[in-house]
């Protein structure tokens, strides 16, 4: 048993009998206005965003209050992954991505002011919508090709299809080989370069220059590793301007490799792992926060166990 105990700063109950992915939570700044919001989406269509800690005179820890309640809306399709970006033309703002099963949506927000008691009213609205011809896993988003200020979306389909999107056009459609189940799949901005692992349980990097040439061939990815086990959650951290680390979280183990494929560290876990995220606390200690079947949060910084509870 742990001598540390984990203090719940603020929590609430979203909706009742609901499920949700873990990749549908999203914590972000979506108004601009240096505090972060929480944003939840269920399988069920209905999105929530919460800003509990707007007011700074009054203390998180007073728990949930229904004016944390930001919107609450019914998108009438299961949402299966959040993302923050700017992805409308012409806007430097952030606008929230949604990915659906057949489609992903791009919605912007608006705020009405009202009165003293009632408060502003926030709306959220769609902007453009792309309809996919496979179904969605997961995607992933960035300045694709280098480009600075603007957001790009790739999805990954269920059957190995990457789907690129520059905001509102659609640009690219290439099938990776070797692909039977779908994995997660990460851009790392240092290559320009996407990593998944593939039915053969090896991880392998694509450029994305290289998946924009020609359709007709196969793309050959710029370097693999046998990993040899499937893969539960994969994260990218840029430690540097000019290194990057990608950690990659099994059933057993969490590994951490440079941006070239060269394994730095492998941690052997004694516990059945869920998930997993990383954070920097300054150049170039890099922590990796675990979260067990047990409903133990483990800390470490590299291969070392820093704290539990």
């Amino acid at each position: 048993m742990s001598l540390f105990k984990a203090r719940d700063l603020w929590s609430t109950r979203c909706g009742s009998d609901e499920t949700f992915e873990k990749s549908s939570l999203l914590v972000a700044d979506l108004w601009g206005q240096g505090s972060d919001h929480l944003t939840v989406g269920s399988h069920e269509g209905v999105l929530r965003i919460f800003n509990p800690f707007a007011d700074a005179q009054v203390s998180p820890e007073r728990g949930f209050s229904p004016i944390d309640v930001v919107i609450e809306i019914d998108v009438g399709q299961p949402i299966l992954q959040l993302a923050a970006g700017r992805f409308i033309s012409g806007s430097k703002s952030l606008s929230l991505a949604i990915l659906h099963p057949r489609s992903i949506g791009v919605y912007n927000f608006t705020t009405i002011a009202g009165s003293t008691e009632h408060g502003d009213q926030s709306q959220v609205f769609m902007v453009y919508e792309h309809h996919l011809k496979r179904s969605a896993f997961c995607m992933v988003t960035g300045g694709f090709g280098g480009v600075d200020g603007r957001d790009f979306v790739c999805v990954l389909g269920l059957d190995g299809t990457l789907m690129f999107y520059e905001q509102e056009t659609h640009i690219l459609t290439r099938s990776l080989q070797n692909f039977l189940l779908p994995s997660p799949i990460v851009y790392i901005p240092h290559t320009d370069s996407f990593v998944i692992l593939n039915s053969n349980w090896f991880l392998e990097s694509y450029r994305y220059q290289i998946l924009g040439e020609d359709n007709t061939e196969k793309p050959v990815p710029t370097w693999s590793y046998n990993l040899g086990e499937s893969v539960n959650d994969m994260r990218y951290l840029g430690v540097t301007t000019t290194e990057a680390a990608i950690f990659i979280l099994t059933d057993w183990n969490l590994y951490c490799f440079n941006e070239t494929g060269v394994m730095k560290y492998c941690k052997r876990l004694q516990y059945t792992p869920l998930c997993c995220t990383i954070y920097s606390r300054g150049e170039p200690t890099v922590m990796s926060l675990i979260a067990s079947d047990t409903n133990t949060l483990m800390v470490y910084e590299g291969t070392t166990l820093r704290w539990s509870a």
